[in-house]
């Protein structure tokens, strides 16, 4: 998945607040996903804050295509990766991450049900390339539904993932002082840290409401297809479909574009190797498309998913073809 999204070729970046920005400069919307360093603990290990309690995700997920959370996801914690060997080569020890996940704000929009699967899977697909990188995992300003809310989230955490989840009580801001140090926390969140912005969050993406000019406009996409153009494939609960593209010439552009029923996972190969990672993707608020450039001519197979789903058969109205 590294190489096929060529996040090794990600730069190095120091400046924290050039990392926080790095994904909202590729995609404007990707300010509204909360994320973002603060900086790091007495140790050396990265503090990385995610105010999950501030999303509108009903209006967030109508921005773009399920592919670009995935993808800006896996270049925030590359770039976060790579800050954190350098943090290690510094202090001659192993450091990780250790996430606050503040819930301030939490309403029952973050609780519908195509947001929850995609935000599993996003949870599931950051432990897969990026295993063991969390030191702690501390939620604060839960609501009182926590113990409903948890449940739902907890099988997409792996099991060491799930013993580093840490509740912090309502006076959560003595447990991060200690558990950071006050020097390294914002004031917002009872520290003595003051952003170099003047911003109370710093350069911190924080959520919130994305305007309407970043909602997806099929008029705006020169690659949007409309629905009567679209060949369509129905794929049983268990299985499988490949669609089989000949590519005569290297350097040629495969594009695809599709809508399905309900969560597939979709991938492409050539040769048995992997050239477009595998993401478990949804098109309930906008379609899926993209595109690769062949290093090779020969079959490239574009792979629809279903061998997850126990029960469901998916339909899928696709077009692929080569430039």
């Amino acid at each position: 998945m590294m190489k096929c999204l060529k996040l090794n070729n990600l730069p190095e970046i120091e400046d924290i607040d050039e990392i926080n920005m790095y994904t909202p400069n590729i995609l404007p919307a990707a300010k509204y996903f909360p994320s973002g360093i603060m900086g790091f603990d007495q140790e050396g290990n990265i503090v990385f804050m995610h105010t999950m309690g501030k999303v509108c995700p009903k209006e967030l997920f109508k921005c773009g295509k399920a592919s670009n959370l995935f993808y800006l996801a896996l270049v925030d914690v590359a770039l976060i990766y790579k800050l954190l060997k350098r943090q290690e080569i510094k202090y001659k020890k192993k450091l990780g991450v250790k996430m606050i996940i503040d819930l301030e704000g939490w309403n029952m929009d973050l609780l519908y049900m195509p947001c929850v699967k995609l935000y599993k899977s996003l949870i599931r697909l950051i432990q897969d390339v990026f295993p063991d990188l969390g030191v702690i995992l501390l939620v604060i300003n839960a609501p009182s539904m926590i113990n409903i809310i948890y449940p739902i989230f907890k099988p997409a955490f792996a099991e060491e993932t799930r013993k580093k989840v840490v509740f912090a009580p309502k006076d959560y801001k003595s447990k991060l002082i200690s558990e950071i140090g006050a020097e390294n926390v914002f004031e917002k969140w009872g520290g003595t840290k003051i952003p170099k912005n003047g911003s109370p969050t710093g350069s911190l993406n924080i959520g919130g409401l994305p305007p309407d000019s970043l909602i997806y406009d099929p008029a705006k996409n020169p690659y949007h297809i409309d629905n009567s153009n679209l060949n369509k494939i129905n794929i049983v609960a268990r299985q499988k479909s490949e669609i089989n593209i000949h590519v005569e010439k290297t350097g040629a552009v495969i594009r695809w574009f599709f809508w399905t029923s309900g969560e597939i996972e979709f991938n492409i190969e050539y040769d048995g190797h992997e050239v477009w990672p595998k993401f478990r993707l949804s098109t309930e608020f906008v379609p899926e498309y993209g595109s690769i450039e062949c290093e090779h001519s020969g079959t490239y197979s574009l792979i629809f998913d279903n061998t997850f789903s126990t029960f469901f058969s998916k339909d899928v109205k696709f077009k692929a073809y080569v430039e």
